[in-house]
């Protein structure tokens, strides 16, 4: 298991993504180069590749700040009893986001 993935099974969102911008930087480097060999259609295809994951990696650390908003949201609604502006503020925000991402 290379250290990106440790560190996406670690849930270390942070290192996760200094890792995978390391990726995209070697990657782009590699694709504005030939490569040494005439084609730089595998440091293209690098490139595409640590898009895609820092891209799945944004995705999730944004369904985990959803979920640990949604645990919020449960919160404030037994303490508010009779609603309350904070809850209703969240709950807004998390309905726009859903409908934002089609979820």
């Amino acid at each position: 298991m290379n250290a990106t993935a440790m560190a996406i099974s670690a849930q270390k969102w942070a290192l996760t993504l200094a890792l995978l911008s390391m990726l995209l930087s070697s990657a782009a480097a590699l694709a504005a180069s030939d490569g040494g060999g005439g084609s730089s259609s595998g440091g293209t295809t690098a490139l595409r590749e640590a898009q895609a994951l820092i891209q799945k990696e944004q995705y999730a650390e944004a369904l985990v700040k959803l979920e640990q908003a949604e645990q919020q949201l449960a919160k404030l609604d037994d303490i508010c009893f009779f609603g309350c502006d904070d809850y209703d503020a969240l709950k807004a925000s998390i309905a726009q986001y859903k409908q934002a991402q089609g979820m």
